[in-house]
């Protein structure tokens, strides 16, 4: 199954869960609900916090979620900036997020689905989102996004890029992708519906900061980051000239 197909398939029976796996928020209830959007909103405070050690004067115009899914991160988002966009590839994903944003009373918040045309920003946020995305597509997506940042604009976008998991898991992750069946097994031995197979990427660090240094990005900090036994960078850069040591 496509990457997109199964992102699609996991937003019509699943979205919440999708977003953050944890058994709390399948079919989650309305407190559960509220437990799920206010993990959000103390991300992207951290996020700022973060940003705002690097630049003290950071107030961005226009901020940009890739992979936004149900709106978890794009509407504490859109409290703190004038203009939002969010994309993601599932078509129930954006349909929640949206339910989401009227609910939230939300009117500075654009949806899409594709990357066509995502116009210019001053701000590219994306936390767990790359490693569920094919490396080669990734890389692309994310040097088309680099390329829509301002000058002088600022990103705080995450990766996983290894594991520290035990052989056995390496070989569960192996069977459940490759052989036909073993993904079904594995959800019912531990009693959950049965949900396609969700990669779990590793994007090389080396060529990522390339990427940052040619399209411009020469200020870059890095935070770490572990979920489930998956380690990543929390990247945070800005696009500014190079200045000497």
């Amino acid at each position: 199954m496509e990457p997109s197909q199964a992102w699609e398939q996991y937003g019509r029976t699943d979205p919440y869960y999708a977003v953050l796996t944890d058994e709390r928020f399948r079919e989650p209830s309305a407190e559960q609900r509220a437990e799920f959007f206010k993990s959000g909103e103390t991300h992207i405070s951290t996020i700022f916090e973060l940003v705002r050690e690097m630049s003290p004067t950071f107030k961005p115009e226009r901020a940009f979620d890739f992979g936004c899914g149900v709106g978890r991160l794009l509407l504490p988002l859109a409290r703190r900036v004038p203009a939002v966009t969010g994309l993601d590839v599932s078509e129930s994903m954006l349909a929640e997020a949206k339910r989401n944003i009227t609910a939230a009373k939300l009117d500075n918040v654009a949806l899409l689905q594709t990357g066509d045309d995502i116009g210019y920003f001053d701000f590219l946020h994306s936390f767990i989102v790359f490693q569920h995305i094919p490396k080669k597509i990734g890389l692309v997506e994310f040097g088309r996004l680099l390329a829509r940042l301002d000058d002088g604009g600022h990103g705080a976008v995450q990766f996983g890029y290894a594991t520290r998991r035990r052989l056995w898991n390496h070989f569960n992750y192996w069977m459940r992708q490759k052989i036909p069946g073993a993904n079904a097994l594995a959800h019912l031995r531990k009693g959950q519906p049965i949900q396609p197979f969700m990669e779990m990427n590793p994007y090389p660090l080396a060529q990522i900061f390339r990427m940052l240094y040619d399209s411009g990005c020469h200020r870059v900090r890095v935070r770490f980051t572990e979920h489930s036994g998956f380690l990543g960078a929390l990247l945070l850069f800005q696009k500014t000239p190079l200045q000497p040591l």
